[in-house]
């Protein structure tokens, strides 16, 4: 009698690891689906639910973030966003919410595994390939620039000379990507729509923090 008691309370310790178990790994994939498709919409608000600060800086989430884009674009022109005239910051804004949402086409999850309650989830993105984002820098894409706006200051000429003779070099320069500014980010809109994309491989691992199963680390493997 109280070896079959014995077996019973075994059995019972057994189910209820193997129900942990199972719960621990159900989480670990909600939170990597949660998180993997939320990268393939830009959606800042559920990735950042889902992951730690530290794995935003790991995986270099912030291109994912219109606003951090944009910042960084005004940041390299040397002008305020408001010193543009809103059709101008519109088409900015166009373009970086485009390019947020388009640079992880897809992803898979090729395998979970769960040890001492971390998860280990291994992934492949679909995303897009080195070479297509170097075309932006590129200097085919750099001439096609220069000759938009070498055939608008031509035809401007006299009234960028007048802007800069009375109101100085920045107040043309902003004329300047006042008039340009839809079509640059137009020609770039579609180079977007060209780029080609690549597989990358990684690896994120989810732990419980204490607010929930979230992303705690992740990094690229081979």
């Amino acid at each position: 009698m109280k070896k079959n008691r014995i077996m019973s309370l075994l059995c019972i310790l057994c189910l209820l690891f193997s129900l942990t178990g199972c719960g621990t790994t159900k989480a670990v994939k909600e939170t990597a689906n949660t998180f993997l498709t939320a990268t393939t919409t830009a959606d800042m608000e559920t990735i950042s639910a889902n992951c730690t600060e530290e794995v935003l800086s790991q995986m270099g989430l912030e291109i994912l973030n219109p606003a951090y884009n944009e910042t960084a674009f005004y940041a390299s022109l040397d002008i305020e966003k408001d010193s543009l005239e809103k059709a101008a910051q519109a088409s900015i804004s166009d373009f970086y919410n485009k390019y947020s949402k388009s640079v992880i086409q897809s992803y898979e999850i090729t395998d979970v595994e769960v040890n001492d309650g971390v998860g280990t989830v291994y992934a492949t993105l679909s995303t897009y390939s080195r070479e297509s984002i170097a075309t932006l820098s590129g200097e085919d894409f750099h001439n096609e620039i220069i000759a938009l706006m070498q055939t608008y200051q031509q035809a401007h000429m006299r009234e960028l000379i007048s802007i800069k003779v009375n109101n100085g070099e920045e107040a043309m320069m902003i004329k300047i990507f006042n008039d340009l500014m839809p079509d640059i980010m137009t020609l770039m809109k579609n180079k977007l729509d060209s780029f080609s994309y690549s597989d990358v491989n990684i690896v994120l691992f989810i732990e419980d923090t204490g607010a929930g199963f979230k992303v705690t680390g992740a990094g690229i493997t081979e």
